[in-house]
């Protein structure tokens, strides 16, 4: 084969394979991000959960990894500043930090998000193990006393049953820090008969033994009591960011990569083997 040929071949082939590395931050982009997010682990984690906790085998969640390592890569560094969620919902609003590490579009108001999601999430109800109750829709949440978290974007019909004032005397919110601890101390104490959260958030928490061996505290064993519809969750930025058009496309690229899906997908499987078996038995 002649050399010249043989050479434009393979030039050919190198443009053809797929780049991993999308952009080439060489000034376009910021070198650095803070995001806010709140602790909802194992999808995000504060390194100071549980309270008092040895920091040395500190896991950082599943998203968190994952985006430090996709902006890493292209030459961003992702700080991660862990507030209540209503906090954090303001501080992306107002620009105090460049976007927030997930959002559901219920929250979003008026941050942006990329039109590809990071990985999708189920809120499901939980309530101790004697109880008979189960969501069977709507109709079924009078029923409850039901502890939930302010400002939280839930799916419907459960958005619209918190938002209606007719319901408030069957309804506990909590706020501040690590809010599905609270949630489940409203249901330990007798408070509440149901809460609604994450099911991997709840299972982590429990396989962690957060909720199940707090000293000095009644204990109270959770089950599944049916779930809400699986939803997306987005990565969302600021308005008030001056490269925000540039950072969505960022994100729409990035996320949208096999290898980058795959690699998400690592991470879950990191974090979440046992406790993946753990709602396959229920």
């Amino acid at each position: 084969m002649p050399r010249t040929l043989l050479l434009s071949i393979l030039c050919s082939f190198i443009t053809l394979q797929p780049n991993v590395q999308a952009f080439d931050n060489n000034g376009s982009l910021p070198d650095q991000l803070t995001f806010a997010a709140t602790h909802w682990c194992p999808y995000s984690c504060a390194p100071d959960n549980p309270a008092g906790s040895d920091q040395s085998n500190h896991k950082p969640g599943i998203i968190s990894e994952y985006l430090t390592q996709l902006l890493g890569d292209n030459g961003i560094q992702l700080n991660i500043r862990f507030l209540p969620w209503s906090r954090a919902l303001a501080e992306a609003n107002n620009g105090a930090v460049d976007g927030l590490l997930t959002v559901v579009p219920e929250e979003s108001g008026i941050l942006l998000m990329p039109e590809v999601p990071i990985t999708s999430y189920q809120d499901c109800f939980f309530v101790p193990q004697e109880s008979s109750w189960q969501y069977q829709g709507k109709e079924s949440l009078p029923s409850v006393r039901l502890a939930y978290i302010q400002d939280y974007g839930y799916n419907e019909p459960l958005h619209s049953y918190i938002q209606n004032t007719d319901n408030a005397a069957n309804l506990f919110e909590v706020s501040g820090a690590e809010p599905s601890r609270r949630l489940v101390r409203l249901v330990q104490a007798g408070r509440a008969d149901a809460l609604i959260e994450e099911k991997r958030v709840t299972r982590w928490a429990q396989h962690q033994h957060q909720y199940q061996q707090q000293q000095g505290e009644k204990t109270v064993a959770l089950k599944q009591a049916g779930c809400l519809e699986s939803k997306p969750f987005y990565v969302a930025i600021s308005p008030k960011h001056s490269q925000a058009n540039q950072l969505i496309q960022l994100f729409n690229t990035l996320l949208s990569h096999p290898e980058h899906t795959a690699e998400l997908q690592q991470y879950i499987d990191q974090y979440l083997g046992t406790v993946n078996r753990l709602l396959r038995s229920e």
